[in-house]
């Protein structure tokens, strides 16, 4: 704020000063990250969900995705994937016409703070299911959400499913699909005693990386909020 103080004279000659006062506005800074307003919750407060395209269980998929929301959201987040919504999911075109059970997924998936996206790689895309989930909600209903991408497969030449099939679908939902993403081959992953699958070490290297930058994501949208 500055002032600026004009001398003139009045109608009976006598001198009159006018005071004039500009305040400026502080602009915001063009590399803030913001998000959807809406009151955001304290760092150890977040609603981490992730969803996940597989058919199996266990799968691979499942527990890349597992690893990172885990990290992310502590052991408060929650993991969802296509078998949790049943064999009958198929026919549900419409939230109207899907089950109770199918609209609280639905429902925890639009309501996260961050969300994290994992499918094994068919036929160079994801799964079927995985698309039929996200071609029921409303364009806006992941309006600005970071997003995490993970995909697994065979062969690094499906990692290329991240950057042609993935970023596409959730930018359609004017999402924010983080830029670091993971990939995991197959031979990434070994089995435990639980017959679940655990992550080799340059994996899960690779998934701190992703955890820390999702992390700090959403640390400088609240800073940029307050």
């Amino acid at each position: 704020m500055f002032s600026l103080a004009l001398k003139c004279r009045g109608r009976a000659g006598a001198p009159v000063i006018i005071k004039l006062q500009r305040v400026t506005h502080q602009a915001r800074p063009h590399h803030a990250i913001f998000l959807p307003d809406r009151k955001r919750p304290a760092m150890t407060q977040i609603k981490v969900v992730g969803f996940t395209g597989s058919q199996l269980n266990p799968s691979r998929s499942s527990a890349l995705v597992e690893y990172i929301v885990r990290g992310i959201g502590g052991e408060g987040a929650q993991n969802y994937s296509i078998i949790d919504l049943g064999s009958d999911f198929v026919s549900a075109l419409s939230r109207q016409a899907a089950s109770e059970s199918h609209g609280r997924i639905w429902d925890a998936v639009v309501d996260c703070d961050v969300l994290v996206v994992g499918t094994p790689v068919y036929k160079a895309s994801y799964t079927g299911m995985f698309k039929h989930f996200f071609d029921v909600l409303p364009i806006d209903s992941l309006d600005n959400r970071p997003v995490v991408l993970t995909a697994s497969g065979k062969s690094l030449a499906h990692s290329l499913v991240i950057e042609h099939q993935l970023t596409p679908l959730f930018r359609f939902f004017n999402a924010n699909p983080l830029s670091r993403s993971v990939f995991s081959l197959d031979e990434e992953f070994r089995t435990n005693s639980d017959e679940g699958y655990d992550l080799h070490r340059s994996l899960s290297e690779r998934c701190d990386v992703a955890i820390e930058y999702a992390k700090k994501y959403v640390e400088n949208s609240e800073r940029a909020l307050a």
